[in-house]
């Protein structure tokens, strides 16, 4: 299994523990991150991952980033059927591997 390339900016987040919990995963994409939303609106690819693989992609709606009351912020999403298979199932490669449970990538 090969490591994936960022082909254009995207966040990547870590949805291991939402998908333990029984989430699906574009909802435990979609919510609820600690994101800087003034950033975040400019990305319009996500990638989840769990244990070091890519797990899903989704494309956020542009306009769809709201926040709940402890500051954290969710959007809606559509997959990303335009890159899926350049990166789901896929290894994170080493550089972008942190104990951060998402970060901003940018090719």
């Amino acid at each position: 299994m090969s490591d994936f390339k960022a082909g254009e900016p995207l966040i990547l987040f870590e949805i291991g523990k939402a998908l333990a919990e029984g989430r699906d995963f574009k909802d435990a994409v979609e919510r609820w991150w600690n994101v800087d939303p003034e950033r975040a609106v400019n990305y319009g690819l996500v990638l989840g991952k769990q244990s070091g693989k890519i797990k899903c992609a989704f494309r956020p709606v542009p306009g769809s980033w709201t926040t709940r009351d402890d500051g954290r912020w969710g959007f809606n999403s559509n997959y990303a059927t335009d890159v899926w298979t350049d990166y789901v199932g896929k290894e994170v490669p080493t550089e972008y591997r942190t104990r951060s449970p998402f970060q901003y990538i940018d090719p």
